[in-house]
């Protein structure tokens, strides 16, 4: 295969650096710097600068629409691709990409302001420990409190009633009128400062030392004489029990319970346990456990609330209806699963996504499956901070079986999931999706508009460090974007196989929007539809670089570098942007009768680029 050389702009960023500084990149850096490096060779072409132009104003003129400053600064330069703003950094700790995360979608709060509030009602905690996990839950309370301030009840109740159609018929934005201007006007009273403090609140006890003080503190403990105020939705045996205006507050023994009314707090020590109501608050510590609720809002998910369940050990069953498994809608859930093979089965709203609010799913260990049908696993809409984030094991993701394609296409389904950031269009930007899994050989499939997608203001992240993974898509899958939109799916290692049909994949941008495919070595297969590897149109920027191994490609309409059409208001007076890159020194495969050719092509104005070094 012919190789082509490094451009002026690939030897003036990575000759500037020392051979040290080279080495200490990360792959990701590195594609990052190619991909700049070919950007900078184009520098000397207007068109690139018209682009970057018509992106800048288009920009400014979204301001009044809740746009994500992460979101504004990225499409105000599109071509500086910051690896800072495209990624999750180098952390040595969940806690670290949780971090970055909320600095994405904005939402990082001082430690200062986490502090905990006024104690719960609870006469005599069990413990010490219990004792402060109920002034954290308190001062979340009290947060929401302040977060929830100026909406109605009439409001909320509206909201609450019209879910299940708005969540079922959402594909670009609210298209009843009434429904608009309600959700929008709860939007704007909502306090996210107060919303950002009790994620910040609920995130603090997430670490270990206060799971093995309460086992220290109550494992000697025996069990109580079961109160006489104590449904009898509740069964096994309890170390504690008292009752509050905002319901039960238990521990439950080391053996089986059942917990089949809503509660306020329940602390469980172990026993393969039975969840069947939904609880405010939920530690439990050990054993083979079952969430089961179809209500909104439940399994540690907040609907004008907060929720959170922390699972220490088992192999547990999630079954979870909308807004559900780590989801906020106007509030903020966390579900925190430290170790086990586990199954979470939802529907909308849920597994790590958020509208309005903030949802985090964090699973630290073990093989697990993940269901859902539309806005899962790590989806940020409006104003949300939508993660899941799975730190080893090998996992099974599928979102997108219940919602008929909005483009008629006959077996296609909506999904939204899998790292997507979606706003509504032209009423409120969108938020920040991420799906990251740390290790594992992992599969991945989904609908429509899923794998690092982002939609009009929305910003949406796949993020997989390590494993031979396998990734299956429909149209607008695996790092692609459209109408203003930035998503990038980023792979670090293994053998992988892309495969998605229809149209715009893997690295495919379509009306102002930036998308990149960036897999960082192994030997690849890529299989996609027509607009991928790298293409753009509608003044789109779509990008694609492969760091290494030896790699299939068999996509053959629209890639490889490939500039469409820009027709939308008269073409804006810019083009479009293709890039595809591959380096390394090992035997690639093209398609024989699409061959690409190294170099540039340009026509009418629009650039494509094609490198295989």
């Amino acid at each position: 295969m012919a190789r082509l050389g490094l451009t002026a702009g690939s030897v003036l960023l990575l000759g500037a650096l020392s051979a040290a500084q080279c080495a200490a990149l990360s792959c990701q850096e590195r594609g990052l710097f190619a991909l700049r490096g070919e950007l900078a060779g184009l520098s000397e072409h207007h068109q690139i600068n018209d682009l970057s132009d018509v992106f800048a104003k288009a920009v400014a003129g979204q301001e009044d629409h809740l746009m994500n400053p992460t979101v504004g600064a990225l499409l105000s330069e599109p071509l500086a691709l910051d690896p800072n703003a495209w990624a999750l950094a180098r952390q040595g700790s969940v806690h670290g990409q949780i971090d970055t995360l909320r600095r994405l979608a904005g939402w990082r709060v001082a430690p200062m302001q986490q502090r905990a509030g006024d104690p719960l009602s609870v006469e005599r905690p069990a413990s010490k420990t219990m004792g402060i996990l109920l002034d954290h839950f308190a001062a979340v309370d009290k947060a929401m409190a302040e977060a929830l301030r100026q909406v109605s009840t009439t409001d909320r109740l509206a909201v609450i009633d019209g879910i299940p159609g708005w969540l079922d018929r959402i594909a670009s934005n609210l298209d009843d009128e009434v429904v608009r201007e309600l959700v929008m006007r709860v939007a704007g009273s909502i306090d996210y400062a107060a919303l950002r403090r009790a994620l910040g609140l609920l995130l603090a006890v997430t670490g270990p030392e206060y799971r093995e003080r309460l086992v220290r503190e109550l494992r000697d403990d025996r069990p109580i004489p079961r109160p006489s105020w104590l449904s009898p939705s509740f069964q096994g045996s309890f170390l504690y029990a008292r009752q509050t205006s905002d319901g039960p507050v238990l521990v439950g023994g080391a053996g089986p319970n059942t917990y089949g009314e809503p509660a306020e707090l329940v602390i469980d020590l172990g026993g393969d346990d039975l969840y069947s109501a939904s609880i405010d608050w939920v530690v439990d510590l050990a054993g083979n456990d079952m969430y089961l609720s179809s209500k909104d809002g439940a399994l540690g998910a907040g609907l004008f609330s907060a929720g959170m369940i922390l699972d220490a050990a088992g192999n547990d069953v999630y079954s979870g209806g909308r807004i559900a498994q780590g989801a906020g809608l106007f509030g903020v859930g966390v579900l925190w699963d430290v170790s086990g093979d586990d199954i979470y089965t939802a529907q909308e709203l849920a597994q790590g996504a958020a509208m309005f609010g903030a949802g985090l799913l964090v699973d630290l260990a073990g093989d697990d499956r993940f269901a859902g049908t539309k806005f899962n696993q790590g989806f940020g809409g409006p104003r949300g901070l939508g993660g899941l984030l799975d730190v080893a094991g090998r996992d099974l993701y599928v979102a997108g079986a219940k919602h008929a394609s909005s483009y008629g296409t006959p077996e296609n389904y909506q999904a939204f999931s899998q790292g997507a950031g979606m706003g509504l269009r032209h009423d409120a930007g969108g938020g920040v999706g991420v799906l990251w899994d740390g290790a594992g050989d992992d599969r991945y499939l989904a609908g429509n508009f899923s794998q690092g997608m982002g939609y009009y203001l929305g910003l949406g992240l796949l993020l997989d460090d390590a494993g031979n993974d396998a990734y299956t898509g429909s149209r607008y899958a695996q790092g692609t974007a459209a109408h203003l939109g930035v998503g990038a799916l980023i792979d670090r290692q293994g053998n992988d196989r892309y495969a998605a049909k229809t149209a715009a994949n893997q690295g495919a941008a379509w009306d102002l929007s930036i998308a990149m495919l960036l897999d960082c070595m192994g030997d690849d297969h890529y299989l996609g539809g027509e607009l991928a590897l790298g293409a753009g149109e509608q003044n789109g920027i779509g990008l694609f670089y492969e760091g290494g191994g030896s790699d299939r490609y068999d996509n053959r309409a629209k890639a490889f570098g490939y500039s469409g059409a820009a027709t939308y208001d008269g073409g804006r007076g810019a083009g479009n942007l293709g890039v595809f890159v591959d380096e390394g020194t090992d035997l690639d495969f093209y398609p024989r009768d699409h061959a690409p050719q190294n170099g540039i092509r340009r026509a009418s104005g629009e650039l494509g680029v094609f490198v295989d070094r």
